[in-house]
């Protein structure tokens, strides 16, 4: 599903394929500010493509992963190429589980949603996706209720993408 979701949002820029990628790539960089960002009350393990953020104690008892690394692949390709279309992929997440929802995120140069859906009877997941070039930035937000989640993983976005992404 994860391919899938990824593909449908690259094609939301034509410009895509010609971007530049981030600006940053080490997350330890920037691993101080994510914990600000959310509560200092956050364990923190971070490595150059990895940081991992967890607050067993905290309201949802939050697990957040963030990771860069590349996205190509064949699905990408075809959206890109226009052979797939974005509402068919959103459909298919549906199909799957009603309870899944994308929403875009405003996160320009790059392009980038928010995939919420539940990840087992007591948790949810909202997986952040920002796309710029060859470069995708991936943070993972799980807890045990969706508005936690989901908060979370917005305010990571909203605090790191711009020092990640560039202009």
């Amino acid at each position: 599903m994860r391919r899938t979701v990824i593909a449908a949002f690259a094609c939301l820029s034509s410009a895509l394929a010609h971007a530049e990628g981030f600006v940053r790539h080490d997350l330890t960089e920037i691993a101080s500010e994510a914990r600000a960002a959310l509560d200092d009350s956050f364990a923190m393990t971070s490595h150059v493509r990895r940081l991992t953020l967890t607050c067993p104690g905290c309201k949802g008892a939050p697990t957040i992963d963030l990771s860069i690394g590349g996205h190509m692949d064949d699905a990408v390709a075809r959206l890109q190429s226009g052979r797939t279309s974005l509402a068919s992929f959103r459909s298919a997440c549906r199909s799957r589980n009603p309870a899944c929802n994308i929403t875009e995120l405003s996160v320009g140069p790059a392009v980038g949603w928010v995939l919420t859906h539940p990840a087992g009877p007591l948790t949810t997941s909202a997986t952040a996706f920002v796309l710029r070039g060859s470069d995708l930035l991936t943070i993972r937000s799980l807890a045990e209720d969706g508005a936690t989640a989901e908060r979370n993983a917005h305010t990571l976005v909203q605090a790191l993408a711009p020092r990640l992404v560039g202009r």
